[in-house]
């Protein structure tokens, strides 16, 4: 058993864990982290932020890298069928594709890009489908 934050040992902000998310290759595990005390209310003063982590081969954990996201409230996290990171970012009422490269970066919004693939009214979650 492990516990770990997904937030930056120093931040004790209003913040909450809300969708988890494995790379393809079986590597990396993704966790998003949204502010705010609740769905009526604005943004809190927590971050909205995307923790990735290292999986190492005994199935424990290592913190690579947190970077905050442009949107609010990261909802859902999840890959398609091309291993690109989506996000469901609710009260942007957007779906942002992330791409956080393969070497871990600093916590800001210039060390990854993202992407908006769709705006839509308060998505919480996606479903990936082949046609």
């Amino acid at each position: 058993m492990q516990y770990l934050s997904t937030l930056a040992c120093a931040d004790t902000r209003d913040s909450r864990g809300a969708g988890i998310a494995i790379d393809a290759q079986g590597l990396n595990l993704f966790a998003s982290n949204r502010s705010g005390a609740g769905d009526h209310l604005p943004p809190g003063p927590g971050n909205d932020s995307i923790a990735r982590f290292s999986i190492q081969e005994d199935g424990l954990l290592n913190i690579k890298d947190i970077v905050e996201v442009t949107g609010q409230r990261p909802r859902f996290i999840g890959f398609n069928t091309q291993d690109e990171l989506i996000v469901a970012l609710e009260k942007s009422a957007q779906i942002h594709m992330i791409s956080m490269g393969s070497s871990p970066v600093e916590s800001s919004t210039d060390s990854h890009r993202e992407q908006v693939l769709a705006e839509i009214e308060s998505p919480v979650c996606v479903i990936f489908r082949d046609l």
